[in-house]
């Protein structure tokens, strides 16, 4: 999993698909956010080497909170031709992204 900063954010944007997670070490709910970063994890040899997923601490990169609109940690996007295709929030395992990918 790439670690995405506000300096590097921009590789998000240019691949076709990426899934990036927002959430922070210090998260409030830390087995929901341990939880999500372990199914990102296990989802990543799964998927094509063309889909980006990436992490984004929102403690360390407030502007990328506040630019798009994290709410509640943890909180996944979806991103499609650089464009928000969803927003999950506090989503748990593996299942609403295979969802997703149909």
């Amino acid at each position: 999993m790439k670690i995405l900063t506000e300096k590097n954010f921009d590789e998000v944007l240019a691949k076709p698909f990426a899934i990036v997670n927002f959430s922070t070490r210090f998260c409030r709910d830390a087995e929901k956010c341990a939880a999500q970063e372990e199914a990102l994890q296990n989802m990543e040899d799964k998927l094509p080497k063309e889909v980006l997923i990436g992490s984004v601490d929102v403690d360390q990169n407030p502007y990328l909170a506040v630019k798009y609109e994290i709410k509640k940690l943890p909180t996944t996007l979806i991103f499609k031709d650089g464009e928000i295709a969803d927003y999950l929030e506090t989503m748990q395992g593996e299942e609403p992204l295979n969802n997703e990918e149909n």
